[in-house]
């Protein structure tokens, strides 16, 4: 699609099947967060900061860096299993809501942050 405006995004994201980033050097990986919470499985590599966002078999495959055989081979994976897809679309979604959404890091940074204020 090449680039797109930011508003653009969501949209994007909820007419697509499955979200392939490989990832290299990914600190984090918000556009993962973002593909998951439309729904989609993830296939990247396993690589700096992305397993943090994105559950490798649950949420989608995390292949070897470098690895282009099993990162083509996970893509194909997801694009032939309409099952497995469908689960992790799902297991995405409730990752997204309720590990990594605004609330629950609030909650988490609150927590925190009552850790700190009693030292």
């Amino acid at each position: 699609l090449g680039a797109i405006e930011p508003a653009a995004v969501p949209d994007v994201l909820y007419s697509g099947g499955i979200y392939v980033w490989p990832g290299c050097g990914e600190a984090y990986g918000v556009a993962y967060l973002e593909a998951q919470a439309a729904g989609l499985p993830v296939v990247a590599q396993d690589i700096a900061g992305v397993p943090e966002v994105v559950r490798d078999g649950q949420t989608g495959f995390l292949t070897p860096p470098g690895d282009v055989a099993a990162f083509t081979s996970a893509i194909e994976r997801l694009l032939v299993r309409d099952d497995e897809r469908t689960a992790m679309a799902g297991n995405a979604r409730r990752f997204i809501l309720e590990e990594r959404s605004l609330g629950t890091a609030a909650a988490r940074l609150s927590e925190l942050l009552a850790k700190i204020a009693v030292a």
